[in-house]
């Protein structure tokens, strides 16, 4: 009796336990993850509006996960709205009916919200939750506007166009606005170009685009804009075209005409300037003045477009190449006029080539006799003389550094350098009727010297005790003569017996920096000439002392100035043609405008 009662009561008390078992099983679908799950997906950081339509308008994001940025969540709520969504007004946003389930986390989402008005802005935002309902807090708000319907109505022609207030750079152009359809509305956007020749339908996709147009405003509008980057006492027509966001153009408003100023202490280009085929460092090494023509000889392939090997000559119009026949492929280093000839010196010291090349009017001719990296010519007398690296006569392959042309052969002029290194001479100039060598060696004719030396055509003298850098010898690269004394530059510290930076001036019997001691150019100088009674140098440098001179300065006697901006690059070569300074190298800019390689200053 007693066993049967047990039983009895036993059988439900049984039954609870095994039901309480059972609905803890893991194996049981609809038991919660966890009852202590309180982590929401995080929030959404990366939500775009990628795309619109007329009606819709397509989202992408970065899927979080279930517990922060890990797992799968479970839902999405996608909500939109006609102005900026908050949490305040998160519920009364419209909600999208086409939420997918989540993707695992860092899956990209993708989802197309539809049935909205067309031209219209809309507002997005997203929240997640997990199995649990919890939500993670609201997303970033992004905005897309709907496409208008199709527009097939331009903007109106502008037709009050005014060109004025020109400068030596640039010319301001006014107009009114028109509106997005005729005149109502606003604009999507303006081109404007211009031309040195009159603009019309025809020819208007050749004109120049200029860049930086302003974003139209509302119709009726006064707009002002500022063409930059022309060129000086030039001519130009002005033209604009308007168009809405469907790209439906206006006509062409009406042309106006203006010219710009001449230009007084700036940089000016020569059009396109010295390019290379292959755009790998394009250069001018040397400039010179021959037979009324300015001729730029270096690393280049065209001279403002037009083919021209190495060497080009500019007329005061146009650049043109300078005669035809081997040139060959390693730069021009220097050119210079010769008995109504030009020649030129190129870099080549494998003796493969004949480095000395002389144009006779009708083709270029070999010179000779002589091999090595030709750097320096001059006329001395009835001579010709040559200086440069590894120079040596045809046959010998001893290097000599300079030699002398007499019509018929080449002679040694018998410099050396200590070190079992080749004598290199860089730069030739007279003064006081002597020759003047400058380069880097340190014996001439027997005579021990410091990178510099006079030769009277039988002998050569020091001047001083040279140029040093530190202990060691320094390095010449360009002379000139100015006030009455001969000009030395490249790199070195000393000269003579006082300090000077990388320039000096040698007065007949002693040296002298130019200018304070404390002036200092931080980089070599490579190139010099007197223009206007001014010494300009040009080379590697960015100041002088204090100055901030980028490449190019001017010595006034007293002082050192900037010339404008300078350039961006090294100048390696000056000249004066037709009373204007002229500056070549590699660099792509003059006073802050293009200018390949080559650049006329005015003043």
């Amino acid at each position: 009796m007693c066993r049967w009662m047990i039983a009895r009561v036993s059988m439900p008390v049984l039954f609870v336990v095994l039901l309480i078992l059972w609905s803890c099983s893991e194996d049981n679908p609809t038991q919660p993850k966890s009852l202590s799950d309180t982590t929401p997906p995080d929030t959404i950081t990366n939500l775009k509006a990628t795309y619109s339509t007329l009606n819709s308008v397509t989202l992408t994001w970065m899927a979080p996960g279930d517990d922060g940025n890990t797992g799968t969540a479970a839902q999405y709520d996608i909500r939109y709205a006609l102005s900026a969504i908050t949490e305040a007004n998160w519920d009364s946003a419209f909600q999208d009916s086409s939420e997918s389930a989540p993707k695992e986390a860092g899956a990209a989402e993708t989802c197309t919200i539809l049935d909205l008005l067309e031209d219209t802005d809309y507002y997005f935002a997203v929240k997640t939750a997990d199995e649990e309902s919890n939500w993670s807090a609201l997303s970033n708000i992004v905005c897309r506007r709907t496409q208008p319907p199709d527009d097939g109505t331009p903007p109106a022609a502008i037709t009050d166009l005014i060109a004025s207030d020109p400068t030596a750079r640039s010319v301001t152009l006014t107009w009114t606005a028109p509106g997005d359809d005729g005149t109502t509305g606003t604009a999507y956007r303006y081109n404007i170009r211009y031309s040195e020749s009159l603009i019309d339908e025809a020819n208007w996709a050749s004109a120049i685009p200029v860049s930086g147009e302003p974003s139209p405003q509302s119709g009726g509008s006064v707009e002002h804009f500022i063409v930059p980057d022309l060129l000086a006492n030039t001519g130009y027509y002005f033209a604009i075209k308007t168009c809405d966001e469907k790209l439906n153009y206006s006509d062409l408003s009406n042309v106006v005409h203006t010219s710009t100023t001449p230009c007084f202490g700036c940089w000016m280009p020569f059009g396109l300037g010295m390019t290379r085929a292959d755009k790998i460092d394009p250069g001018v090494s040397t400039l010179a003045v021959n037979d009324r023509q300015l001729i730029a000889g270096g690393n280049f392939d065209y001279a403002d477009g037009v083919p021209a090997h190495r060497v080009a000559a500019w007329d005061g119009n146009s650049w043109s190449p300078f005669g035809s026949g081997p040139i060959g492929d390693y730069g021009v280093n220097v050119a210079a006029p010769y008995e109504g000839n030009l020649l030129i010196g190129r870099g080549n010291d494998s003796g493969t080539l004949l480095p000395i090349l002389k144009w006779n009017g009708g083709t270029w001719l070999a010179m000779g006799g002589l091999n090595g990296c030709i750097y320096a010519l001059a006329p001395y007398d009835t001579l010709l003389i040559a200086g440069g690296f590894s120079v040596y006569r045809t046959g010998e392959r001893i290097p000599i550094g300079i030699a002398a042309w007499n019509g018929s052969y080449w002679s040694d002029l018998g410099l050396s350098s200590g070190h079992g290194q080749s004598p290199v001479v860089f730069a030739l100039a007279e003064y006081a009727g002597k020759l003047i060598a400058a380069g880097h060696f340190t014996n001439a004719g027997g005579v021990a010297v410091n990178s510099i030396a006079a030769w009277d055509g039988s002998s050569w003298s020091a001047l001083g005790s040279g140029l040093m850098n530190g202990s060691y010898q320094g390095s010449i690269s360009a002379l000139a003569v100015y006030d009455g004394n001969l000009i030395a530059a490249g790199r070195f510290s000393t000269a003579g017996d006082s300090p000077a930076i990388n320039i000096a001036a040698w007065n007949g019997s002693s040296w002298s920096p130019l200018g304070q001691e404390s002036v200092a150019i931080d980089e070599g100088i490579s190139a010099l000439t007197v223009h206007k009674g001014r010494l300009i140098a040009g080379g590697n440098f960015t100041s002088i002392g204090s100055l901030t001179a980028n490449y190019i300065a001017a010595w006034d006697g007293s002082t050192w100035s900037a010339l404008g901006g300078g350039m961006n690059n090294t100048v390696s070569a000056l000249t004066v043609y037709d009373d204007q300074l002229i500056a070549g190298g590699y660099f792509t800019a003059a006073g802050g405008y293009p200018a390949n390689c080559i650049a006329i200053w005015k003043n």
